[in-house]
């Protein structure tokens, strides 16, 4: 299985990676570790989340609130991360 990410979800992985290193030395490589996780989750099983629209599925973070949005290729095996956005909360 092969995993791609857009040229916009690498800036914004490094952006809060930095982020998150000014809040704590060690948060920052735990944030990218757990990116490399959730990466590893969605190549064994890229089908565990539903199509939100287009196409596009959404998985979050376990311990930062963060969503990897992405797509996946039956046909070459290619789950593309497009994009990285922090979880909305909603409110009633």
């Amino acid at each position: 299985m092969k995993i791609q990410l857009s040229s916009i979800a690498k800036n914004d992985i490094l952006l809060y990676a930095r982020k998150y290193k000014s809040d704590d030395s060690s948060l920052g490589q735990k944030f990218l570790e757990e990116i490399k996780l959730k990466a590893i989750q969605i190549s064994e099983n890229p089908e565990q989340s539903e199509i939100i629209y287009e196409n596009i599925r959404i998985i979050a973070l376990d311990s930062f609130p963060i969503n990897l949005h992405y797509t996946f290729e039956t046909e070459t095996e290619t789950v593309f991360i497009s994009a990285v956005f922090v979880k909305k909360n909603i409110e009633n």
